[in-house]
């Protein structure tokens, strides 16, 4: 009784139980076993090279910005030194913006001028507080999302360097590789 919902699979059409596609029964690799194998070898040469020419793309990409950013080192280091000065202000209006907030909000008064000004003082500080660390901030998560994407490809140029290997090992066997270490096999078994 068979299903719909149910996948059934039965291997290859005219392929006989442990008889391999790509090799003769001794083990050695049949000619279209070696092409198989080779072509193999080549794909993954290609996605290495490809996962390799994007680390190194990114690696520019990251220079780019890193010599951008450097360049306006004293533009930095001017615009890092005024968020510093606006966050201390800003802590020094921290005791005054939550005394004039615990007398309009729970008290239910209204600020007066001087009040408010010291309000609207605090919230300039902070809307330039947030402009100046949002553009190192930015820099950052460019960085880091360059250094993120390198160690995916970097995990992949691996995966598939080690695949390469494997598939580049059983290209090159020959009837004498398989026919040798048979006979080793062999003789440790008593056979």
């Amino acid at each position: 009784m068979m299903y719909e919902t149910e996948l059934y699979h039965h291997g290859i059409r005219g392929q006989k139980w442990g008889v391999r596609r790509w090799q003769n029964a001794d083990g050695s690799l049949k000619s279209g076993g070696a092409a198989h194998y080779q072509k193999q070898a080549e794909k993954l040469g290609k996605k290495i090279e490809s996962a390799q020419g994007k680390i190194d793309r990114n690696n520019e990409k990251k220079a780019a910005i890193t010599a951008k950013y450097n360049k306006n080192f004293v533009r930095n280091a001017k615009r890092d030194a005024r968020v510093a000065a606006w966050k201390q202000q800003r802590a020094g209006l921290e005791r005054k913006v939550s005394k004039i907030n615990s007398k309009v909000l729970i008290r239910g008064k209204k600020a007066n001028f001087f009040e408010r000004q010291t309000l609207r003082k605090a919230y300039s500080l902070d809307k330039k507080i947030a402009s100046g660390e949002r553009a190192k901030l930015k820099y950052n998560m460019k960085i880091s999302k360059l250094d993120a994407q390198n160690a995916k490809l970097k995990k992949r140029v691996d995966k598939y360097t080690q695949r390469y290997a494997e598939a580049n090992k059983f290209a090159h066997m020959n009837e004498k590789h398989v026919s040798s270490g048979k006979k080793a096999v062999d003789n440790m078994m008593g056979g």
